[in-house]
């Protein structure tokens, strides 16, 4: 995935609401699952 794409959902994530940082969490270590 674009690496500014990847910044800019997390952004929207971020402004959505509080729920958003459970995402992040679960979003980031999928991604980083995905890395190794």
């Amino acid at each position: 995935m674009n690496v500014v794409l990847l910044g800019f959902y997390y952004i929207m994530l971020f402004y959505k609401s509080r729920y958003s940082e459970l995402v992040l969490v679960f979003h980031m270590k999928k991604f980083l699952k995905s890395l190794v």
